[in-house]
């Protein structure tokens, strides 16, 4: 019997990178592509909506780069409920990463024609193996109902449904405020006031800290992704790597060359970016 084309979704932020694995992946009968991302939160849309068995996922991206999508489907080894991945990056440092997950296979940039090859094979491989389990798991369960009946229940998705439920499962500002930050090594959510945090800087890749008087929380969200879901509350982005709540701010001092230090509850002092300087003093104006 004729198996079905592997389904597949390209996840890039280079254009050039995202065309080249469509032309290789155009060359192969069994593999159909369903879909092509430029950032993790368009990439979460689309496994989705798409249900690709296969994902070529770049891991250093705007907005929510590849690990974040990794955490938001909540992947780990042995999960079937989420797809084969085969990273795609430049790096070398995500091999551990990959290796938790058992991927398919970690493809460096720039890679050959014969290495992709040899990637796409394990993928493959990969794929087989999980229809596999879910045929056989399908031909059981008719077996398990007439053994033990029981209400009928509606069939879960692969993956989530919706980009709501996504993001929920992460962390988010919920509609009173609050931000909620899992902390899987301990099994806890911290539900945290948003008007509670003096200010955010980054802390490794894809993570941020908050800090909140005394207390600091891990964050695993891009920097950029904050700014957006935080700057309606009057978060300022005064640095590549700091946002700062404007209702923490007690001192503003002027610097050379347009920069600025901003002085916040707790005597905490933050030099500002030369490329945010606008920011400040728009803030400086509006007092």
């Amino acid at each position: 019997m004729l198996e079905p084309p592997i389904t597949a979704l390209i996840v890039d932020d280079e254009p050039l990178s995202r065309t080249r694995l469509r032309v290789l992946l155009e060359g192969e009968p069994d593999v159909v592509i369903v879909g092509e991302c430029a950032n993790g939160l368009q990439a979460l849309d689309a496994i989705s909506a798409r249900q690709p068995e296969l994902v070529f996922l770049d891991i250093q991206m705007p907005d929510l780069d590849g690990l974040g999508v990794l955490d938001a489907l909540g992947c780990g080894e042995d999960d079937d409920t989420c797809p084969e991945f085969v990273f795609v990056t430049a790096y070398d440092r995500y091999w551990k990463r990959a290796f938790e997950i058992d991927a398919a296979d970690y493809l460096e940039k720039p890679y050959s024609n014969a290495r992709f090859q040899t990637a796409l094979g394990h993928a493959r491989r990969h794929v087989s193996a999980r229809r596999q389990r879910r045929e056989q798991q399908e031909r059981q369960e008719p077996q398990e109902q007439q053994a033990s009946p029981a209400p009928a229940s509606p069939v879960p998705a692969r993956y989530p449904t919706t980009m709501a439920t996504l993001r929920a499962d992460r962390a988010s500002v919920r509609p009173d405020g609050r931000v909620v930050v899992e902390d899987r090594s301990k099994a806890t959510w911290h539900f945290i006031l948003a008007d509670t945090i003096d200010w955010i800087e980054t802390a490794g890749h894809a993570q941020v800290r908050l800090h909140c008087g005394a207390d600091t929380y891990l964050w695993r969200r891009s920097i950029s992704g904050v700014e957006q879901e935080l700057a309606p509350r009057g978060f300022l982005r005064v640095h590549r790597s700091y946002l700062v709540n404007a209702a923490r701010i007690i001192a503003v001092k002027a610097l050379h060359k347009g920069e600025y230090a901003i002085v916040l509850n707790g005597d905490t002092v933050i030099d500002t970016g030369r490329t945010y300087r606008d920011v400040v003093a728009r803030f400086l104006d509006a007092a």
